[in-house]
């Protein structure tokens, strides 16, 4: 499963529709492009939000589908910031 997180809507659908062109995937779409629009502050402040609401949604489908953590690709792009919500999921899926 992938999930595609950035703050541009047609970067993610041209990547969606690439990968299921390869092979019958299940993709999850982030889009927080409102979130990433924020002053600088907020924006990279919603990072870690938008971290714990993706683990907590590969959490529950770990929990209700035969899926695995370890099967989810998270896939992104987040060239303004130095830091993407791709870590805060890992800390939020641990703790």
């Amino acid at each position: 499963m992938y999930i595609l997180e950035h703050s541009d809507v047609q970067w993610l659908i041209t990547m969606k529709d690439k990968l299921l062109k390869r092979d019958d995937f299940n993709i999850i779409i982030v889009d927080w492009s409102n979130g990433a629009k924020s002053p600088f502050e907020q924006a990279a402040g919603s990072t870690r939000l938008v971290g714990a609401q993706m683990a907590e949604l590969i959490r529950f489908l770990v929990n209700s589908t035969n899926a695995t953590a370890e099967s989810f690709y998270l896939v992104g792009s987040f060239f303004v910031f130095l830091a993407t919500a791709r870590p805060f999921i890992g800390y939020f899926m641990v703790t």
